[in-house]
């Protein structure tokens, strides 16, 4: 079971952190597409 907020920033002093989760595919895309730029591909 996981603690409430009210419990974590007794805990630690702060709010929980934001976590966005999962990188989006625009994401995958650009980094494919970057890499493809670093190794020399022009289309």
């Amino acid at each position: 079971m996981g603690r409430s907020a009210k419990q974590v920033y007794r805990l630690i002093g702060r709010g929980a952190m934001y976590w966005p989760g999962a990188p989006s595919l625009g994401h995958e895309i650009e980094r494919r597409f970057w890499q493809q730029i670093a190794t020399g591909i022009t289309k």
